[in-house]
C-alpha cells in the first residue's frame, strides 16, 4: 500500500482538513517553495502591506446586513441581541453564519496568540500586521534576505513589544516614515502615520 499521513479508517479526517483547506486557501511557503529553502535559507526579497486589522468578531456587520439600523442607530446590547434572535428565526440559515464567523474568530485568535506559533508577539495586542510580520523573518534568508512591509509605528512604542522590537531591530537597516497625506490608502485617516 502506499503511505499517507492519515490512518485508512480516518478519512473523515482527511476530508474535514480538505474542506477547511479549500475554504482558508491554506499555503505553505516552504512547501510550496522548497527549493528556495532547501538551496538558499530563505527568500532574497519579501514586500508588501499586510492586512492592519485586529481579529475580533463582528457581530454588528452580520447583524446589520439584515437590521442596518444597527449599525446607524444607538442600540442597546439586549435590543441587538433580540434582532439577533429574530434574524435567526426568520432566516436559520443566519444562525449557522453567525456561529461560523464566531467560532473562526475564537479559533484564529488562539492560533495567533499561541507561544509556540508566535512568540514575538505574546503580551501584544495582536494585529495580523504583526503575525506576517513574523511571519516574513522567518522566511527571509537569514544572510540575504531583505522585508519591505507597510506597517502602523505602533510595532516602535507598544509598551509590550519589546520581543518583537528586540528581534525586528538586529534586521532593520532602513525605517522610512510616512503619513496618509495623499489618501493612498482609502480605509487609513489622512493623518495615520506608519512605515
Amino acid at each position: 500500500g502506499s503511505f499517507t499521513l492519515f490512518a485508512d479508517d480516518e478519512p473523515l479526517r482527511l476530508k474535514i482538513a480538505d474542506r477547511l483547506a479549500k475554504r482558508y486557501r491554506f499555503f505553505h511557503p516552504m512547501l510550496e517553495f522548497i527549493e528556495v529553502f532547501w538551496l538558499r535559507d530563505g527568500f532574497d526579497i519579501i514586500c508588501g502591506n499586510p492586512p492592519w486589522v485586529n481579529n475580533a468578531f463582528d457581530e454588528l456587520g452580520i447583524i446589520s446586513e439584515k437590521y442596518p439600523e444597527v449599525a446607524i442607530r444607538k442600540i442597546s446590547a439586549p435590543e441587538i441581541r433580540k434582532k439577533r434572535d429574530e434574524m435567526f428565526q426568520n432566516m436559520p440559515i443566519t444562525e449557522h453564519i453567525y456561529r461560523t464567523e464566531e467560532i473562526g474568530t475564537a479559533c484564529t485568535g488562539v492560533f495567533i496568540n499561541a507561544y509556540c506559533n508566535y512568540p514575538l508577539l505574546i503580551g501584544q495586542q495582536t494585529n495580523l500586521y504583526k503575525c506576517v510580520l513574523e511571519n516574513t523573518m522567518d522566511l527571509a534568508s537569514p544572510t540575504t534576505g531583505y522585508i519591505g512591509l507597510l506597517t502602523p509605528e505602533s510595532i516602535y512604542d507598544d509598551p509590550n513589544g519589546q520581543p518583537l522590537r528586540r528581534e525586528l531591530y538586529k534586521r532593520l537597516r532602513y525605517h522610512f516614515q510616512y503619513q496618509n497625506e495623499l489618501r493612498l490608502f482609502a480605509e487609513v485617516h489622512h493623518h495615520t502615520v506608519y512605515g
